[in-house]
């Protein structure tokens, strides 16, 4: 019982350094450095929060009731949890809602394509993607190709405008501001920002 009690403080002090501290600083050097104010450290940002609130969710309790022989929480502590746990089943949640639009529309563009009547079933392409498929139909069918045209809209046409978009209302407001705000604001949006 000592044993496991002496050991409980220095292997939360291990778990506190390595789990919490290494992705805060990670989190904290990334908001403090404006050269990594980029699209793939915010990223970087969020599977760090992410981890900190899965690990802080359980990690823990399971430790403390391994090491010790009394399997109990305390009402702050599960409160702690459920924080923690809520706030980490979200973010999963929200990837989950992500993967199944995704996987339901690609599902749908399959099963369409799958039931073609094919005249030829060799395909002559390193990447297959429901056109080529389609181009290999007896007959001529427009429902894949108006479905798939939604779909393209949808993941990459509308996102890829709304980046566009972001884009023109930073640049009529950075070009209301000084020259050296104009400065910072490009080297902040552009990549060669990264360079100067």
């Amino acid at each position: 019982m000592n044993s496991s009690a002496s050991t409980l403080p220095v292997t939360f002090s291990v778990y506190a350094a390595l789990g919490l501290c290494l992705n805060l600083v990670l989190v904290l050097v990334i908001c403090v450095e404006s050269r990594l104010h980029r699209p793939m450290y915010v990223l970087l940002v969020n599977l760090s929060l992410s981890g900190v609130m899965g690990s802080s969710s359980v990690c823990p309790n399971i430790i403390k009731h391994l090491l010790s022989k009394r399997q109990e929480t305390s009402v702050s502590g599960c409160l702690t949890q459920v924080f923690f746990t809520n706030v980490y089943a979200g973010f999963k949640l929200m990837l989950v809602t992500v993967y199944t639009i995704l996987s339901v529309t690609s599902a749908v563009q399959v099963y369409l394509t799958s039931r073609l009547r094919l005249c030829t079933h060799s395909v002559d392409k390193l990447l297959c993607d429901s056109l080529v498929i389609s181009n290999l139909s007896c007959k001529k069918t427009t429902v894949i190709s108006v479905y798939g045209l939604c779909c393209a809209v949808c993941v990459i046409i509308f996102p890829c405008f709304l980046v566009i978009l972001s884009y023109v209302h930073i640049f009529t407001v950075v070009l209301k501001t000084s020259k050296d705000a104009q400065r910072k604001a490009l080297q902040t949006c552009t990549p060669l920002g990264h360079f100067h």
